[in-house]
């Protein structure tokens, strides 16, 4: 069934939204991706039992001998990575291996923040955003952020990472949160409501006349 040089496979990320990347070099993978081997071999349809995987120290191995392919993860860097496709026939006469070896970079993020305060009890306020977003790596990042409500934007700034800022006027406020880094990877969050200001406490005084006229008064008050 088998003679030298006929076993080979593929390598992908499978990405968070389903769709399949050819991965041709070194390998990095961004938040929920997988990295996906798929067996080429001539005889993998002919003898789908004679391969086997090789893939050690990797988290959520998931192997499927119908499709030929083997798909996982890591949870941390990982240079230097070996992984092997082994051919055997049934009657152990011939054998292959094809190896191929790359460096997978994770780079998970995970977009968060506090808000201090979430209730500003005044018709206008200072807020102060603290970008509380974890990433596993040490990789170069930047900080999208935006403010905003129903009508528009209040608030749009690509450099701080704990910005300051002022909210005009009472009602209930949005805050977007995109990070990324220099490999591409991204995470967003997207808070509803999550700010409320409320309006200034005050009250109008007026002297109902006996015509029933209402009329406004700033002084002192004669009836």
């Amino acid at each position: 069934l088998s003679v030298n040089g006929i076993t080979e496979f593929t390598v992908s990320i499978l990405k968070s939204d389903g769709n399949e990347v050819t991965a041709s070099g070194d390998i990095v993978l961004c938040n929920d991706e997988k990295i996906l081997l798929r067996n080429t071999s001539v005889n993998r349809l002919v003898c789908p039992e004679c391969f086997s995987w090789d893939i050690p120290g990797v988290d959520s191995l998931v192997e499927d001998s119908t499709s030929g392919t083997a798909m996982f993860t890591y949870f941390a860097d990982s240079l230097l990575q070996d992984w092997s496709l082994i051919f055997s026939d049934s009657l152990g006469i011939c054998s292959d291996t094809f190896k191929v070896t790359r460096d997978v970079n994770v780079d998970y993020i995970d977009a968060n923040f506090i808000v201090d305060p979430s209730v500003i009890c005044d018709s206008s306020g200072d807020l102060l955003i603290d970008n509380s977003s974890t990433v596993v790596d040490d990789d170069q990042y930047f900080y999208k952020w935006d403010v905003y409500n129903n009508s528009s934007t209040l608030f749009s700034d690509l450099d701080s990472i704990n910005p300051t800022v002022f909210l005009p006027s009472p009602g209930s406020y949005n805050i977007k949160l995109e990070v990324s880094s220099i490999t591409g990877c991204s995470d967003v969050i997207d808070s509803l409501n999550v700010v409320k200001v409320t309006p200034d406490t005050e009250f109008t005084v007026s002297i109902l006349k006996s015509d029933g006229n209402v009329v406004p008064e700033s002084g002192n008050i004669v009836l």
